[in-house]
């Protein structure tokens, strides 16, 4: 029973921390496309992978999407300080 209980913590541990981490690399990805003037297809691909480089081990990036979303303000055009999500 110790035995379980410890590899239930040890679980824990690692859900937590795949959690944190697949988080930071959502705020990488937005950090990427916010830097962009106006992103291409390229731009999208290389705002892809800069989310999958931060992604812990044993965690499946193929379900890793660049659907962007840019709260225009003012203009038709993204700027630098455009809200991206």
């Amino acid at each position: 029973v110790l035995l379980l209980l410890l590899l239930g913590i040890i679980n824990l541990g690692y859900v937590l921390y795949v959690n944190a981490q697949v988080h930071h690399a959502a705020g990488e990805g937005a950090r990427a496309a916010a830097v962009r003037p106006c992103p291409g297809s390229a731009d999208f691909q290389a705002i892809r992978q800069a989310t999958i480089n931060v992604m812990p081990a044993f965690v499946d990036t193929t379900e890793v999407s660049n659907t962007m979303r840019i709260d225009y303000i003012g203009v038709d055009r993204q700027n630098y300080s455009d809200p991206v999500t």
